[in-house]
């Protein structure tokens, strides 16, 4: 289904060159179905699962159209990486004006970086109301580029930040992103008042749910939203001293662990510490992650990688 593979120019070749890519993007779009009607929704709510058709230039129509057809039939989002690394033009393949004469893109996707794109394109996304998640920690351990956030939120297009996949940040850590996205805008425009401290807070909390369509239950605390808080203790040396409650989140909280964390209602860190682990087994659990990732290592024959040399 996501395979980037030149097809044959015509005949028979062609022909069994197009049956077994479409059979190949059925078996995904099954395999993506029977997840989402397993687990979509479930744990009271807390776990959505949406279609990610990778990258445009590396996904068939016929699985974007499939795609599409889940989006509609299960009322989901979908998530579609975009224009993270600079390529050439011919691997880009599908742009952001193709993608809407497909009528792919829309309310209901949410691109992921969006680095590369120029005027015309953020003008297709605010048109179009097409959201985004920015991962400014992820585009620069990758080397992909620094996303135009502060000429997206001028045109009023929603923007919500993220971390992306440990595996290309080394990290999870919402609070040490947000300042980030801040510095990242800042140095890329040459000029310190490119965004505020108040709405790169907004980009992790309200705009955040807002990108995934879910500003109406999460994102803020209000009457009739779900308990969602984090509570920070600022009178501790990383936060001392403390002028401005946004300010000071975004810039000096860098990794800084919250006290209490509540989701829906339900306490998952307390004091610092998840509260669903007494400390023996935190040790445990702990022990048993590290030994996972070494396992994945091995399998991937990677082992020599990981405990390379010192370099310089």
């Amino acid at each position: 289904m996501f395979r980037d593979v030149q097809p044959p120019d015509h005949g028979k070749e062609y022909d069994e060159y197009n049956k077994s890519i479409l059979e190949k993007t059925k078996e995904a779009i099954d395999s993506i179905e029977t997840l989402m009607k397993d687990y979509h929704g479930s744990a009271n709510g807390r776990i959505s699962v949406w279609p990610a058709p990778a990258t445009p230039y590396t996904a068939t129509l016929e699985g974007l159209e499939g795609v599409k057809e889940l989006m509609e039939r299960h009322r989901v989002m979908a998530t579609l990486h975009f224009a993270e690394p600079k390529l050439p033009v011919t691997w880009m393949g599908r742009s952001t004006e193709s993608l809407v004469k497909n009528e792919f893109l829309g309310p209901d996707i949410l691109l992921a970086h969006a680095v590369w794109v120029d005027d015309k394109d953020l003008r297709v996304l605010k048109e179009h109301d097409i959201k985004v998640a920015h991962q400014p920690s992820s585009n620069m351990y990758l080397g992909c580029g620094i996303a135009p956030i502060s000429q997206m939120l001028a045109r009023g297009i929603t923007v919500g930040l993220g971390t992306d996949d440990a595996n290309c940040n080394e990290n999870a850590n919402i609070i040490s992103e947000m300042k980030m996205a801040a510095l990242l805008q800042k140095v890329s425009n040459l000029d310190s008042g490119a965004i505020t401290a108040e709405k790169i807070l907004e980009m992790a909390t309200i705009d955040g749910a807002r990108a995934i369509g879910l500003e109406k239950e999460i994102g803020s605390l209000e009457v009739g939203k779900k308990a969602d808080l984090a509570v920070f203790k600022l009178r501790t040396p990383w936060f001392t001293p403390c002028h401005s409650i946004p300010a000071t989140l975004v810039y000096q909280g860098g990794g800084a662990a919250s006290e209490y964390t509540i989701v829906d209602g339900q306490v998952l860190v307390r004091e610092g510490k998840p509260a669903f682990l007494r400390d023996q087994d935190l040790q445990e659990f702990l022990a048993e992650a590290q030994a996972r990732s070494e396992a994945i290592i091995a399998r991937a024959g990677q082992k020599d990688f990981a405990k390379r040399p010192w370099r310089t």
